[in-house]
């Protein structure tokens, strides 16, 4: 018996979507085609307005008040058109809603055919457990890599180091000691 009822709520509900947006996609196009005639009619109302502006000697502040008022048509305009998208945003979500709630409400041959296997073995998650620790000896081989190429750095800046200080030291025994670097022009000579 509950299940004849939902059906035919759902299939009340569905006729009633699909009769309201006939009515309201006329509504709301007659609205949205009025809003794009009263921005036209503000705009040459504008186009007008600033015309006569340029020909009167206070030209900025004439100016400033029919942008003023134009930006006041247009503010009152767009609030009207928000709230048209946010009806038809509305009136879309309950149509996608009894689409929905008319494809649940029959049965289908294909949901009775199916049959839930039982899950496998190799299928069923690890143990909670077992992902942690296991989380955790990688971690511990990450860091210890991170920790291996570290020390690999420090030996090898640590041999240029030497290997510098070498070609100095057998410089100096030849007697090609590296001169200093000359004194910048602006400073004293000693």
């Amino acid at each position: 018996m509950s299940r004849s009822c939902w059906s035919l709520g759902s299939a009340l509900f569905a006729l009633v979507v699909a009769v309201a947006p006939a009515r309201a996609v006329d509504d709301d196009s007659a609205q949205r085609e009025r809003i794009v005639a009263e921005r036209a009619a503000a705009e040459a109302t504008f186009a007008e307005r600033a015309r006569d502006c340029r020909e009167r000697f206070a030209v900025s502040a004439c100016l400033l008040g029919a942008q003023r008022d134009r930006s006041a048509a247009l503010a009152k305009l767009r609030r009207q058109e928000l709230l048209l998208d946010e009806a038809l945003r509305k009136q879309r979500a309950a149509e996608r809603i009894g689409a929905i709630g008319a494809k649940t409400a029959r049965p289908s041959n294909e949901a009775r055919e199916i049959k839930v296997r039982e899950p496998r073995a190799a299928e069923s998650p690890p143990s909670p457990h077992l992902a942690a620790s296991a989380v955790a000896v990688d971690r511990k081989a990450q860091e210890a890599a991170r920790k291996a190429a570290f020390e690999a750095r420090l030996r090898a800046a640590q041999a240029h180091r030497d290997a510098a200080a070498q070609r100095e030291a057998e410089r100096i025994k030849k007697g090609k000691a590296a001169k200093p670097l000359p004194a910048p022009a602006s400073a004293p000579a000693p």
